[in-house]
Protein backbone atom coordinates (compact mmCIF):
# COMPACT_ATOMS: atom_id res chain seq x y z
CA UNK A 1 0.00 0.00 0.00
CA UNK A 2 2.84 2.38 0.84
CA UNK A 3 4.47 1.73 -2.55
CA UNK A 4 1.17 2.42 -4.29
CA UNK A 5 0.90 5.76 -2.48
CA UNK A 6 4.41 6.75 -3.54
CA UNK A 7 3.66 5.77 -7.13
CA UNK A 8 0.50 7.90 -7.17
CA UNK A 9 2.38 10.91 -5.83
CA UNK A 10 5.09 10.45 -8.46
CA UNK A 11 2.47 10.22 -11.18
CA UNK A 12 1.22 13.65 -10.11
CA UNK A 13 4.67 15.23 -9.88
CA UNK A 14 6.28 13.86 -13.05
CA UNK A 15 3.88 15.66 -15.47
CA UNK A 16 4.72 18.95 -13.77
CA UNK A 17 8.42 18.27 -14.17
CA UNK A 18 7.88 17.29 -17.80
CA UNK A 19 5.98 20.54 -18.45
CA UNK A 20 8.82 22.55 -16.91
CA UNK A 21 11.36 20.75 -19.10
CA UNK A 22 9.26 21.42 -22.21
CA UNK A 23 9.03 25.09 -21.22
CA UNK A 24 12.78 25.45 -20.77
CA UNK A 25 13.42 23.70 -24.08
CA UNK A 26 10.94 26.02 -25.83
CA UNK A 27 12.78 29.07 -24.49
CA UNK A 28 16.14 27.57 -25.46
CA UNK A 29 15.30 26.49 -29.00
CA UNK A 30 13.55 29.80 -29.81
CA UNK A 31 16.20 31.96 -28.13
CA UNK A 32 16.41 34.99 -28.12
CA UNK A 33 12.66 35.50 -28.63
CA UNK A 34 11.96 35.47 -24.88
CA UNK A 35 14.25 38.49 -24.49
CA UNK A 36 12.39 40.58 -27.09
CA UNK A 37 8.73 39.81 -26.46
CA UNK A 38 7.52 43.40 -26.85
CA UNK A 39 9.26 44.50 -30.03
CA UNK A 40 9.99 41.50 -32.31
CA UNK A 41 8.23 38.60 -34.00
CA UNK A 42 9.60 35.19 -35.00
CA UNK A 43 10.67 34.68 -38.62
CA UNK A 44 9.09 37.62 -40.48
CA UNK A 45 6.51 40.40 -40.24
CA UNK A 46 3.81 38.97 -42.55
CA UNK A 47 1.57 36.37 -40.91
CA UNK A 48 2.91 36.99 -37.38
CA UNK A 49 1.89 40.65 -37.46
CA UNK A 50 -1.45 39.79 -39.07
CA UNK A 51 -2.13 37.29 -36.28
CA UNK A 52 -0.96 39.80 -33.68
CA UNK A 53 -3.62 42.21 -34.96
CA UNK A 54 -6.29 39.44 -35.02
CA UNK A 55 -5.56 38.45 -31.45
CA UNK A 56 -5.53 42.08 -30.30
CA UNK A 57 -8.81 42.79 -32.11
CA UNK A 58 -10.43 39.74 -30.49
CA UNK A 59 -9.42 40.94 -27.03
CA UNK A 60 -10.72 44.44 -27.79
CA UNK A 61 -14.04 43.03 -29.07
CA UNK A 62 -14.46 40.68 -26.10
CA UNK A 63 -14.05 43.59 -23.69
CA UNK A 64 -16.15 46.16 -25.58
CA UNK A 65 -18.65 44.59 -28.00
CA UNK A 66 -18.42 40.79 -28.18
CA UNK A 67 -21.58 40.46 -30.29
CA UNK A 68 -19.80 42.29 -33.13
CA UNK A 69 -16.58 40.30 -33.00
CA UNK A 70 -16.44 39.84 -36.77
CA UNK A 71 -17.01 43.53 -37.55
CA UNK A 72 -13.27 44.19 -37.48
CA UNK A 73 -11.91 47.66 -38.15
CA UNK A 74 -10.36 46.89 -41.57
CA UNK A 75 -11.68 47.11 -45.14
CA UNK A 76 -14.23 49.77 -44.16
CA UNK A 77 -17.16 49.82 -45.02
CA UNK A 78 -17.34 46.04 -45.66
CA UNK A 79 -18.90 43.72 -43.06
CA UNK A 80 -17.59 40.55 -41.39
CA UNK A 81 -14.03 41.46 -42.28
CA UNK A 82 -12.52 39.30 -39.53
CA UNK A 83 -13.84 36.32 -41.52
CA UNK A 84 -11.34 37.05 -44.29
CA UNK A 85 -8.77 35.25 -42.14
CA UNK A 86 -8.58 33.03 -39.06
CA UNK A 87 -10.33 34.37 -35.95
CA UNK A 88 -8.01 32.74 -33.33
CA UNK A 89 -10.78 33.07 -30.74
CA UNK A 90 -9.68 30.47 -28.19
CA UNK A 91 -6.06 31.63 -28.36
CA UNK A 92 -7.17 35.24 -27.85
CA UNK A 93 -9.32 34.31 -24.85
CA UNK A 94 -6.33 32.74 -23.13
CA UNK A 95 -4.14 35.69 -24.13
CA UNK A 96 -6.61 38.26 -22.79
CA UNK A 97 -5.00 38.60 -19.34
CA UNK A 98 -1.53 38.69 -20.92
CA UNK A 99 -2.52 41.59 -23.13
CA UNK A 100 -4.45 43.34 -20.37
CA UNK A 101 -1.44 43.21 -18.07
CA UNK A 102 1.25 44.10 -20.63
CA UNK A 103 -0.73 46.46 -22.89
CA UNK A 104 1.42 45.16 -25.74
CA UNK A 105 -0.12 43.00 -28.51
CA UNK A 106 3.30 41.60 -29.39
CA UNK A 107 3.82 40.31 -25.85
CA UNK A 108 0.47 38.51 -25.91
CA UNK A 109 1.24 37.02 -29.32
CA UNK A 110 4.76 35.83 -28.46
CA UNK A 111 3.72 34.33 -25.13
CA UNK A 112 0.81 32.52 -26.82
CA UNK A 113 3.30 31.06 -29.28
CA UNK A 114 5.80 30.02 -26.61
CA UNK A 115 3.12 28.47 -24.38
CA UNK A 116 1.94 26.28 -27.25
CA UNK A 117 5.13 24.20 -26.90
CA UNK A 118 4.83 23.06 -23.25
CA UNK A 119 1.04 22.72 -23.54
CA UNK A 120 1.40 20.47 -26.60
CA UNK A 121 4.04 18.42 -24.81
CA UNK A 122 2.00 18.11 -21.62
CA UNK A 123 -1.14 17.06 -23.49
CA UNK A 124 0.72 14.32 -25.35
CA UNK A 125 2.46 13.24 -22.12
CA UNK A 126 -0.86 12.76 -20.33
CA UNK A 127 -2.38 10.95 -23.31
CA UNK A 128 0.45 8.46 -23.77
CA UNK A 129 0.84 7.93 -20.03
CA UNK A 130 -2.83 6.92 -19.90
CA UNK A 131 -2.18 4.41 -22.67
CA UNK A 132 1.17 2.99 -21.51
CA UNK A 133 1.60 3.92 -17.81
CA UNK A 134 5.27 4.57 -18.67
CA UNK A 135 6.56 8.05 -17.72
CA UNK A 136 9.58 7.67 -20.03
CA UNK A 137 7.42 6.75 -23.02
CA UNK A 138 5.02 9.60 -22.23
CA UNK A 139 7.83 12.14 -21.87
CA UNK A 140 9.42 11.20 -25.17
CA UNK A 141 6.05 11.27 -26.95
CA UNK A 142 5.42 14.76 -25.58
CA UNK A 143 8.86 15.86 -26.73
CA UNK A 144 8.33 14.42 -30.22
CA UNK A 145 5.01 16.26 -30.58
CA UNK A 146 5.94 19.61 -29.05
CA UNK A 147 9.28 19.82 -30.86
CA UNK A 148 8.52 18.18 -34.17
CA UNK A 149 10.77 19.89 -36.75
CA UNK A 150 7.70 21.09 -38.68
CA UNK A 151 6.58 23.15 -35.69
CA UNK A 152 9.76 25.19 -35.96
CA UNK A 153 9.41 25.39 -39.73
CA UNK A 154 5.90 26.83 -39.16
CA UNK A 155 7.05 29.25 -36.46
CA UNK A 156 5.52 32.21 -38.32
CA UNK A 157 2.03 30.64 -38.29
CA UNK A 158 0.43 30.81 -34.87
CA UNK A 159 -2.74 29.29 -36.31
CA UNK A 160 -0.78 26.08 -37.00
CA UNK A 161 1.17 25.96 -33.73
CA UNK A 162 -1.80 26.09 -31.37
CA UNK A 163 -2.61 22.41 -31.86
CA UNK A 164 -1.94 21.84 -28.16
CA UNK A 165 -5.59 21.10 -27.34
CA UNK A 166 -5.87 18.09 -29.64
CA UNK A 167 -4.05 15.61 -27.32
CA UNK A 168 -6.24 16.80 -24.42
CA UNK A 169 -9.33 16.33 -26.60
CA UNK A 170 -8.19 12.83 -27.60
CA UNK A 171 -7.52 12.03 -23.94
CA UNK A 172 -11.05 13.14 -23.03
CA UNK A 173 -12.44 11.09 -25.93
CA UNK A 174 -10.60 8.05 -24.62
CA UNK A 175 -12.24 8.53 -21.21
CA UNK A 176 -15.61 9.21 -22.81
CA UNK A 177 -15.45 5.97 -24.80
CA UNK A 178 -14.40 3.92 -21.80
CA UNK A 179 -16.90 1.17 -21.10
CA UNK A 180 -18.69 1.96 -17.84
CA UNK A 181 -19.66 -1.64 -17.13
CA UNK A 182 -18.72 -5.17 -17.98
CA UNK A 183 -20.73 -7.04 -20.59
CA UNK A 184 -23.78 -8.66 -18.97
CA UNK A 185 -23.33 -6.76 -15.66
CA UNK A 186 -25.32 -3.51 -15.79
CA UNK A 187 -24.24 -0.80 -13.37
CA UNK A 188 -26.84 0.81 -11.14
CA UNK A 189 -27.39 3.87 -9.00
CA UNK A 190 -25.60 7.20 -8.66
CA UNK A 191 -22.23 5.77 -9.66
CA UNK A 192 -23.63 4.58 -12.99
CA UNK A 193 -25.15 8.00 -13.74
CA UNK A 194 -21.90 9.72 -12.81
CA UNK A 195 -19.88 7.38 -15.01
CA UNK A 196 -22.29 7.91 -17.89
CA UNK A 197 -21.09 11.53 -18.19
CA UNK A 198 -17.40 10.70 -17.65
CA UNK A 199 -15.23 12.57 -20.11
CA UNK A 200 -18.09 14.60 -21.63
CA UNK A 201 -17.28 18.01 -20.05
CA UNK A 202 -13.56 17.65 -20.76
CA UNK A 203 -14.19 16.59 -24.34
CA UNK A 204 -16.50 19.55 -24.95
CA UNK A 205 -14.04 22.04 -23.45
CA UNK A 206 -10.88 20.85 -25.19
CA UNK A 207 -12.50 20.10 -28.55
CA UNK A 208 -14.13 23.53 -28.57
CA UNK A 209 -10.81 25.16 -27.69
CA UNK A 210 -9.13 23.32 -30.57
CA UNK A 211 -11.81 24.10 -33.14
CA UNK A 212 -11.85 27.78 -32.18
CA UNK A 213 -8.05 28.04 -32.38
CA UNK A 214 -7.98 27.63 -36.18
CA UNK A 215 -10.16 26.21 -38.94
CA UNK A 216 -7.11 24.30 -40.18
CA UNK A 217 -6.79 22.63 -36.82
CA UNK A 218 -10.55 22.07 -36.63
CA UNK A 219 -10.39 19.94 -39.80
CA UNK A 220 -7.30 18.08 -38.56
CA UNK A 221 -8.87 17.51 -35.16
CA UNK A 222 -12.10 16.12 -36.59
CA UNK A 223 -10.07 13.72 -38.74
CA UNK A 224 -8.06 12.46 -35.75
CA UNK A 225 -11.08 12.12 -33.46
CA UNK A 226 -13.17 10.50 -36.19
CA UNK A 227 -10.60 7.85 -37.13
CA UNK A 228 -9.86 7.10 -33.46
CA UNK A 229 -13.57 6.65 -32.72
CA UNK A 230 -14.00 4.38 -35.74
CA UNK A 231 -11.04 2.26 -34.58
CA UNK A 232 -12.56 1.98 -31.11
CA UNK A 233 -15.93 0.94 -32.50
CA UNK A 234 -14.39 -1.75 -34.71
CA UNK A 235 -12.45 -3.08 -31.73
CA UNK A 236 -15.46 -3.13 -29.36
CA UNK A 237 -18.43 -3.88 -31.61
CA UNK A 238 -18.80 -7.44 -30.39
CA UNK A 239 -22.00 -8.83 -29.02
CA UNK A 240 -22.71 -7.99 -25.38
CA UNK A 241 -20.35 -5.00 -25.23
CA UNK A 242 -22.22 -1.82 -24.14
CA UNK A 243 -20.69 0.36 -26.85
CA UNK A 244 -24.01 2.10 -27.68
CA UNK A 245 -23.78 3.91 -24.32
CA UNK A 246 -20.36 5.31 -25.21
CA UNK A 247 -21.67 6.33 -28.62
CA UNK A 248 -24.59 8.11 -26.96
CA UNK A 249 -22.19 10.06 -24.74
CA UNK A 250 -20.12 10.99 -27.76
CA UNK A 251 -23.22 12.16 -29.63
CA UNK A 252 -24.22 14.38 -26.71
CA UNK A 253 -20.70 15.81 -26.48
CA UNK A 254 -20.59 16.39 -30.24
CA UNK A 255 -23.89 18.29 -30.19
CA UNK A 256 -22.61 20.53 -27.39
CA UNK A 257 -19.39 21.24 -29.31
CA UNK A 258 -21.39 22.07 -32.43
CA UNK A 259 -23.63 24.45 -30.49
CA UNK A 260 -20.61 26.28 -29.08
CA UNK A 261 -18.68 26.55 -32.36
CA UNK A 262 -21.42 27.10 -34.96
CA UNK A 263 -21.86 30.84 -34.21
CA UNK A 264 -18.21 31.38 -35.12
CA UNK A 265 -18.59 29.49 -38.41
CA UNK A 266 -21.65 31.36 -39.73
CA UNK A 267 -19.79 34.59 -40.65
CA UNK A 268 -17.44 32.55 -42.84
CA UNK A 269 -20.37 31.15 -44.82
CA UNK A 270 -21.33 34.72 -45.72
CA UNK A 271 -17.93 35.50 -47.25
CA UNK A 272 -17.31 32.01 -48.63
CA UNK A 273 -17.77 33.04 -52.31
CA UNK A 274 -15.08 35.71 -51.98
CA UNK A 275 -12.73 33.32 -50.20
CA UNK A 276 -13.16 30.65 -52.87
CA UNK A 277 -12.58 33.16 -55.65
CA UNK A 278 -9.36 34.40 -54.08
CA UNK A 279 -8.01 30.91 -53.30
CA UNK A 280 -8.98 28.51 -56.13
CA UNK A 281 -8.10 24.80 -55.98
CA UNK A 282 -5.39 25.17 -58.62
CA UNK A 283 -3.67 27.78 -56.45
CA UNK A 284 -3.72 25.47 -53.42
CA UNK A 285 -2.44 22.47 -55.39
CA UNK A 286 0.56 24.53 -56.52
CA UNK A 287 1.85 24.29 -52.92
CA UNK A 288 1.56 20.48 -52.78
CA UNK A 289 4.47 18.48 -51.41
CA UNK A 290 7.00 16.42 -53.31
CA UNK A 291 8.31 13.12 -51.84
CA UNK A 292 11.72 14.67 -51.09
CA UNK A 293 10.05 17.30 -48.89
CA UNK A 294 9.63 14.67 -46.18
CA UNK A 295 13.43 14.68 -45.84
CA UNK A 296 13.84 18.49 -45.93
CA UNK A 297 14.03 20.57 -42.75
CA UNK A 298 13.66 24.33 -42.46
CA UNK A 299 16.99 25.96 -43.48
CA UNK A 300 17.27 27.91 -40.21
CA UNK A 301 17.25 24.77 -38.04
CA UNK A 302 20.85 24.71 -36.87
CA UNK A 303 21.65 21.04 -37.39
CA UNK A 304 18.98 19.35 -39.49
CA UNK A 305 18.72 22.36 -41.82
CA UNK A 306 22.25 22.08 -43.28
CA UNK A 307 22.13 18.27 -43.24
CA UNK A 308 19.00 18.18 -45.40
CA UNK A 309 19.73 21.21 -47.58
CA UNK A 310 20.09 19.10 -50.74
CA UNK A 311 16.35 18.29 -50.61
CA UNK A 312 15.37 21.87 -49.80
CA UNK A 313 16.96 23.17 -52.98
CA UNK A 314 14.35 21.95 -55.45
CA UNK A 315 12.48 24.52 -57.60
CA UNK A 316 9.36 25.84 -55.88
CA UNK A 317 10.44 24.79 -52.38
CA UNK A 318 9.11 27.11 -49.65
CA UNK A 319 8.93 27.02 -45.86
CA UNK A 320 5.58 25.22 -46.29
CA UNK A 321 7.43 22.27 -47.82
CA UNK A 322 9.86 21.68 -44.94
CA UNK A 323 8.25 18.42 -43.80
CA UNK A 324 11.21 16.65 -42.17
CA UNK A 325 9.76 14.16 -39.67
CA UNK A 326 12.84 13.36 -37.59
CA UNK A 327 14.91 10.16 -37.62
CA UNK A 328 14.42 9.08 -34.00
CA UNK A 329 10.71 9.83 -34.23
CA UNK A 330 10.28 7.76 -37.39
CA UNK A 331 12.20 4.75 -36.07
CA UNK A 332 10.40 4.59 -32.74
CA UNK A 333 7.02 5.21 -34.38
CA UNK A 334 7.64 2.24 -36.66
CA UNK A 335 8.38 0.07 -33.60
CA UNK A 336 5.19 1.30 -31.97
CA UNK A 337 3.15 0.63 -35.09
CA UNK A 338 4.41 -2.97 -35.27
CA UNK A 339 4.53 -3.89 -31.58
CA UNK A 340 2.06 -1.59 -29.84
CA UNK A 341 -0.76 -3.13 -27.80
CA UNK A 342 -3.75 -3.17 -27.87
CA UNK A 343 -3.49 -3.51 -31.64
CA UNK A 344 -6.48 -1.35 -32.57
CA UNK A 345 -5.00 1.85 -31.18
CA UNK A 346 -1.63 1.81 -33.05
CA UNK A 347 -3.61 0.74 -36.13
CA UNK A 348 -5.87 3.80 -35.80
CA UNK A 349 -2.83 6.04 -35.34
CA UNK A 350 -1.28 4.43 -38.42
CA UNK A 351 -4.37 5.25 -40.49
CA UNK A 352 -4.27 8.87 -39.27
CA UNK A 353 -0.61 9.01 -40.26
CA UNK A 354 -1.13 7.55 -43.73
CA UNK A 355 -4.16 9.71 -44.56
CA UNK A 356 -2.40 12.86 -43.36
CA UNK A 357 0.78 12.16 -45.30
CA UNK A 358 -1.21 11.35 -48.45
CA UNK A 359 -3.10 14.65 -48.21
CA UNK A 360 0.15 16.63 -48.45
CA UNK A 361 0.44 15.51 -52.10
CA UNK A 362 -1.46 16.98 -55.04
CA UNK A 363 -3.35 13.86 -56.24
CA UNK A 364 -5.01 12.76 -52.98
CA UNK A 365 -5.61 16.38 -51.94
CA UNK A 366 -7.39 17.21 -55.21
CA UNK A 367 -9.46 14.01 -55.15
CA UNK A 368 -10.60 14.21 -51.53
CA UNK A 369 -11.39 17.94 -51.57
CA UNK A 370 -13.72 17.33 -54.50
CA UNK A 371 -15.51 14.57 -52.57
CA UNK A 372 -15.48 16.45 -49.23
CA UNK A 373 -15.41 20.22 -49.99
CA UNK A 374 -14.89 21.00 -46.29
CA UNK A 375 -11.30 19.76 -46.66
CA UNK A 376 -10.58 22.70 -48.97
CA UNK A 377 -10.42 24.82 -45.80
CA UNK A 378 -6.83 23.57 -45.69
CA UNK A 379 -5.59 25.71 -48.56
CA UNK A 380 -1.95 24.55 -48.31
CA UNK A 381 -1.72 20.74 -48.67
CA UNK A 382 1.63 20.31 -46.84
CA UNK A 383 -0.03 21.54 -43.66
CA UNK A 384 -1.68 18.13 -43.39
CA UNK A 385 1.62 17.12 -41.82
CA UNK A 386 0.24 18.46 -38.52
CA UNK A 387 -2.06 15.50 -37.69
CA UNK A 388 0.74 13.25 -38.95
CA UNK A 389 3.06 14.64 -36.25
CA UNK A 390 0.46 13.83 -33.60
CA UNK A 391 0.11 10.24 -34.81
CA UNK A 392 3.89 9.83 -35.00
CA UNK A 393 4.41 11.16 -31.48
CA UNK A 394 1.77 8.86 -30.01
CA UNK A 395 3.33 5.90 -31.84
CA UNK A 396 6.71 6.91 -30.39
CA UNK A 397 5.20 6.33 -26.95
CA UNK A 398 4.11 2.84 -27.96
CA UNK A 399 7.52 2.20 -29.48
CA UNK A 400 9.30 3.04 -26.23
CA UNK A 401 6.78 1.01 -24.24
CA UNK A 402 7.55 -2.07 -26.36
CA UNK A 403 11.29 -1.99 -25.61
CA UNK A 404 12.57 -4.52 -23.07
CA UNK A 405 14.33 -4.64 -20.64
CA UNK A 406 13.80 -1.41 -18.68
CA UNK A 407 17.50 -0.46 -18.82
CA UNK A 408 17.40 -0.43 -22.62
CA UNK A 409 14.17 1.54 -22.51
CA UNK A 410 15.73 4.26 -20.35
CA UNK A 411 18.76 4.44 -22.63
CA UNK A 412 16.52 4.81 -25.69
CA UNK A 413 14.56 7.60 -24.00
CA UNK A 414 17.77 9.47 -23.19
CA UNK A 415 19.36 9.13 -26.63
CA UNK A 416 16.14 9.77 -28.56
CA UNK A 417 15.42 12.87 -26.45
CA UNK A 418 18.79 14.33 -27.37
CA UNK A 419 18.26 13.55 -31.06
CA UNK A 420 14.78 15.13 -31.12
CA UNK A 421 16.01 18.31 -29.42
CA UNK A 422 19.01 18.59 -31.75
CA UNK A 423 16.89 18.00 -34.87
CA UNK A 424 14.50 20.84 -33.99
CA UNK A 425 16.98 23.26 -32.43
CA UNK A 426 16.66 26.70 -34.03
CA UNK A 427 18.53 29.11 -31.73
CA UNK A 428 19.31 31.82 -32.47
CA UNK A 429 15.84 32.01 -34.02
CA UNK A 430 15.51 34.58 -36.84
CA UNK A 431 13.52 37.56 -35.54
CA UNK A 432 11.81 40.45 -37.31
CA UNK A 433 11.92 43.84 -35.59
CA UNK A 434 8.54 45.57 -35.26
CA UNK A 435 8.72 47.86 -32.26
CA UNK A 436 6.23 48.25 -29.42
CA UNK A 437 3.06 50.35 -29.74
CA UNK A 438 4.69 53.02 -27.61
CA UNK A 439 7.24 53.62 -30.39
CA UNK A 440 4.73 53.95 -33.25
CA UNK A 441 4.83 57.28 -35.18
CA UNK A 442 3.16 60.20 -33.40
CA UNK A 443 0.33 60.43 -35.96
CA UNK A 444 -1.09 57.14 -34.68
CA UNK A 445 -1.01 58.36 -31.08
CA UNK A 446 -2.86 61.49 -32.21
CA UNK A 447 -5.50 59.35 -33.95
CA UNK A 448 -5.97 57.38 -30.75
CA UNK A 449 -7.06 60.62 -29.02
CA UNK A 450 -9.90 61.24 -31.49
CA UNK A 451 -13.50 61.27 -30.16
CA UNK A 452 -15.31 57.96 -29.73
CA UNK A 453 -17.15 56.37 -31.35
CA UNK A 454 -15.46 57.53 -34.55
CA UNK A 455 -17.62 59.03 -37.27
CA UNK A 456 -14.74 58.89 -39.71
CA UNK A 457 -12.44 56.34 -41.33
CA UNK A 458 -8.74 56.39 -42.17
CA UNK A 459 -7.17 55.51 -45.49
CA UNK A 460 -3.38 55.26 -45.72
CA UNK A 461 -1.79 55.73 -49.12
CA UNK A 462 -0.48 54.17 -51.19
CA UNK A 463 -2.67 51.08 -50.93
CA UNK A 464 -0.92 47.74 -51.35
CA UNK A 465 -2.92 44.98 -53.03
CA UNK A 466 -0.26 42.31 -52.40
CA UNK A 467 2.27 41.85 -49.60
CA UNK A 468 5.26 44.13 -50.07
CA UNK A 469 8.64 43.17 -48.57
CA UNK A 470 7.99 45.28 -45.47
CA UNK A 471 4.29 44.32 -45.16
CA UNK A 472 3.03 47.93 -44.85
CA UNK A 473 -0.64 46.96 -44.57
CA UNK A 474 0.06 44.62 -41.65
CA UNK A 475 1.96 47.45 -39.95
CA UNK A 476 -0.98 49.82 -40.46
CA UNK A 477 -3.36 47.27 -38.96
CA UNK A 478 -1.03 46.83 -35.99
CA UNK A 479 -0.88 50.59 -35.51
CA UNK A 480 -4.69 50.82 -35.52
CA UNK A 481 -4.73 48.81 -32.27
CA UNK A 482 -3.87 52.06 -30.49
CA UNK A 483 -7.40 53.38 -30.97
CA UNK A 484 -9.21 50.90 -33.22
CA UNK A 485 -10.27 53.55 -35.74
CA UNK A 486 -12.03 52.42 -38.89
CA UNK A 487 -9.45 51.58 -41.52
CA UNK A 488 -10.03 51.36 -45.27
CA UNK A 489 -6.77 49.43 -45.61
CA UNK A 490 -6.38 45.77 -44.82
Amino acid sequence: MENEGIEKRLNRIVPVIAALVYTLLALATTHPLWRHLADTLPSDIGDPLLNTWIQAWDVHAFLTDPLHLFEANIYYPLRNTLAYSEHLVSTAILALPLQAISGEPLVAYNLSLLLSFPLAGLGMYLLVFRWTRRPGAAFLAGLAFAFAPYRLAAISHLQLLTVQWLPFSLLALDRLLRLTQRPGRPAEGVLARRRWFEGVPQFVIFTTLQILASWYLAVFGLLVLGIYTLGWLLAHARRGTPWPQALARLTLAGLLVAALTLPFALPYLEVLPQLRASRPLTWAVSFAAQPTDLAAAAPFLRFSGPLTSRWAGRPGFTEENALFLGLATLLLALVGLLLGRPRWRPAALGVILLVSLAMTFAGPYRALTQVVPLLAVVRVPPRWIIPATLALAALVGYGVHAIRPSLWRRLVVLVASLVIVVESFAAPLPLASVGSVAHLPQVYHDLALAPEPPSWAVVELPLHVAPAPEYPEAKRMYASSLGWWRLVNG
